[in-house]
């Protein structure tokens, strides 16, 4: 099969997380169009991250959200802490005075040489002195923050922003809220859905370190593609990766025994636990851009 690079390359920060964690995953998801199989109990996870979107959408278009939220306590109980817990963004009209600009699953395309970045943030608020960027995830709060820092959302989405708009780096900021935290007893009953949030401050170093990031991967992405029918494009990971483990492509790519090595009970945990995290991401995020 002989492939040619398209003119334009279009991206989302999941395609770049997964592109950096294997290329040749990418290839098979993205290029080869494979997947694999969704349990029961991802879609469930999946729809529900999908409605809650949804409403928030609607709350900030000030449509009715009585719909969605019919049948559904989870979700009320998850949405009416959100609001508690963020009145100055989502509840004062001083906010939406104060503000040059607000919209609920705002979109923007970056071109980059021959790349389009693409992103959408759950709620946009530009105000004459900074810009914020807000982001619904609805799983609890990850343990690492670390794992958010380096993530390419949490990268990607300021960027776009100062190389699409007047504000500086160090006027972007980015906050995530993580609705489905609990506090309270083990206690199914007694539970409470109590928001948390990360908040990351944008500035002009990681503005650089990601302009270079993301321009060493879009340069690595061309070159593999123009050399598409090559044993060597897209490689693998090294096969000491505990990457492979997990990964539904496993087979094809000759890796399935390495599901099996012998790992501690720890190691299993803690790797389950990061796979975990980072499926849950992905399953998040809509890349039919």
């Amino acid at each position: 099969m002989i492939y040619s690079a398209p003119a334009n390359i279009r991206l989302s920060q999941g395609k770049l997380n997964i592109l950096e964690t294997c290329a040749r995953k990418f290839k098979l998801s993205y290029l080869d169009n494979l997947s694999s199989p969704i349990s029961p109990k991802q879609k469930e996870r999946m729809e529900w991250g999908r409605q809650f979107h949804l409403l928030m959408q609607q709350r900030e278009l000030g449509l009715p959200v009585e719909v969605v939220l019919a049948g559904n306590p989870e979700m009320q109980q998850c949405y009416e802490a959100l609001i508690d817990a963020v009145p100055d963004i989502l509840n004062s009209n001083n906010m939406e005075e104060r503000s040059l600009f607000r919209e609920a699953e705002h979109s923007r395309v970056l071109s980059l040489d021959r790349c389009e970045i693409v992103v959408i943030y759950d709620l946009l608020v530009e105000q004459e002195d900074r810009a914020q960027i807000f982001d619904w995830k609805t799983y609890p709060l990850a343990k690492d923050r670390s794992h958010l820092q380096n993530n390419w959302q949490t990268r990607l989405y300021p960027f776009v922003l100062a190389e699409t708009s007047d504000y500086q780096p160090e006027q972007i900021s980015m906050t995530y809220w993580f609705v489905q935290s609990v506090a309270g007893s083990n206690r199914k009953s007694d539970r409470q859905m109590t928001p948390q949030k990360l908040f990351f401050q944008y500035d002009r170093r990681q503005h650089e370190q990601t302009r270079q990031d993301l321009d060493r991967r879009v340069a690595e992405l061309t070159e593999w593609l123009e050399n598409y029918s090559s044993e060597s494009s897209f490689p693998k990971v090294a096969e000491d990766s505990k990457v492979c483990q997990f990964c539904p492509f496993a087979r094809r790519c000759d890796r399935e025994e390495l599901g099996d090595r012998g790992l501690s009970a720890s190691e299993m945990s803690g790797d389950l636990e990061d796979i975990s995290a980072t499926s849950i991401w992905e399953e998040e995020i809509n890349d039919d851009f």
